[in-house]
C-alpha cells in the first residue's frame, strides 16, 4: 500500500516559484494603478491649460503666425504655435477681401511627457486538454489559500487607488460643469452703459470675489451675479432677489480681468474692473495652484 509523505523538494520549489510570480504580478498591478491615476491627473492639467491658451489667443497673445511660450509653474511649461494654413492653388476667382486661415497648436510639457493639442487588443483563448489530478488540486488549493492571505493588503491598496481615481474624475466633472456655466454666462454679457449719480459706465462690476453683469434674459437684460462666499463656494444668482442658478463647493478661486482701463496703458490683468466704459476682454478664474479657467467676453467695443 503506497502512502504520500508530504511534498517532494521539486514540488515545494515549484509552489514557491508560483507564489513569487503571483506576488510580483500583484505588485505590478498596484504600480500600474498608481501610474494610471498620475497619468490621468497630468492629462487633465494639460488639456485644461491648452483650453486656456486657445481662449487667450487673439486677445492676450497676437493672432499671427509665430511661437509663444511660457511656464505655468516649476513643473509645467507650454508652447503656443500659430501657423498659416496651407491652401492649394485653385482656378476660382479671388475674393475682394483675402482671409488668412490660421492653425493653432499647443504643446504642454512636464518632466516626463509632451502633450499636443490642435484646433482643426487581441482576444486570448485558453484550451484545457485534460483534468487535474487530486495532488495537483490540493497543491492549487494550498497556493490559492496563501495567495488570498497575501492578496488582502494589495486589494485594499488597489481599492484606495480606485477611490482616489474616482475622486479625480468627480473633480474633473465638476470643473467642466463650472467652466461651461461660466462660459455660457460671461461670454454673453451685455455691454450697456448706464449713468447714475454714483456710477457711470458699462454695467459690469468685477472684483476678486464677485462679478456683476447683464445677461440677455427672456424678458430683456437681466442682472446676474457670480460670487464666492466665505466657505470658498461659487454661487450663480440672478435678478434682484438673487435666485440661485447653480453652486459649486470648495473651489477656492479668485477672479481677474484682462483689458485696458486707461486709454494710454497696455492691456494687462487687473484685480478689479469697476466704472469702465468697456467690458474686460478676458476673465480668469484661478486658485493660484492649478491651471486657470479663462473666459473670452464677446461684448461690443
Amino acid at each position: 500500500m503506497k502512502q504520500d509523505h508530504g511534498f517532494s523538494l521539486l514540488e515545494s520549489l515549484v509552489g514557491l516559484t508560483i507564489i513569487a510570480i503571483f506576488l510580483l504580478a500583484l505588485l505590478q498591478v498596484g504600480r500600474n494603478s498608481a501610474a494610471q491615476v498620475k497619468r490621468a491627473e497630468e492629462a487633465t492639467i494639460a488639456a485644461n491649460l491648452a483650453k486656456a491658451l486657445f481662449s487667450s489667443a487673439g486677445v492676450e497673445y497676437p493672432l499671427k503666425p509665430g511661437i509663444k511660450n511660457g511656464k505655468l509653474n516649476s513643473d509645467w511649461s507650454w508652447e503656443l504655435i500659430i501657423t498659416e494654413r496651407y491652401q492649394p492653388n485653385t482656378f476660382r476667382l479671388k475674393p475682394k477681401t483675402e482671409l488668412q486661415l490660421l492653425d493653432l497648436k499647443t504643446r504642454v510639457f512636464n518632466a516626463d511627457t509632451i502633450y499636443e493639442f490642435k484646433t482643426a487588443g487581441p482576444q486570448m483563448k485558453r484550451h484545457c486538454d485534460h483534468g487535474f489530478t487530486l495532488l495537483e488540486l490540493l497543491i492549487s488549493l494550498t497556493i490559492l489559500s496563501l495567495a488570498m492571505t497575501l492578496l488582502i493588503p494589495s486589494t485594499i491598496s488597489i481599492l484606495e487607488g480606485s477611490k482616489r481615481f474616482s475622486d479625480k474624475l468627480v473633480a474633473v466633472d465638476q470643473r467642466n460643469k463650472l467652466e461651461n456655466l461660466l462660459n455660457k454666462n460671461l461670454s454673453s454679457a451685455l455691454s450697456i452703459k448706464i449713468d447714475y449719480k454714483d456710477y457711470r459706465g458699462v454695467y459690469f462690476v468685477g472684483r476678486p470675489t464677485i462679478v456683476k453683469y447683464l445677461f440677455p434674459g427672456e424678458n430683456g437684460p437681466e442682472k446676474r451675479t457670480i460670487e464666492k462666499d466665505d466657505n470658498g463656494s461659487i454661487l450663480f444668482t440672478r435678478r434682484i432677489f438673487k435666485d440661485e442658478i447653480a453652486s459649486f463647493k470648495n473651489t477656492q478661486i479668485e477672479f481677474f480681468y484682462f483689458g485696458k482701463i486707461k486709454p494710454r496703458e497696455n492691456k494687462k490683468w487687473h484685480a478689479t474692473w469697476v466704472g469702465n466704459t468697456k467690458l474686460p476682454e478676458l476673465i480668469k478664474f484661478s486658485n493660484g495652484r492649478n491651471n486657470p479657467v479663462i473666459i473670452k467676453v464677446w461684448g461690443e467695443d
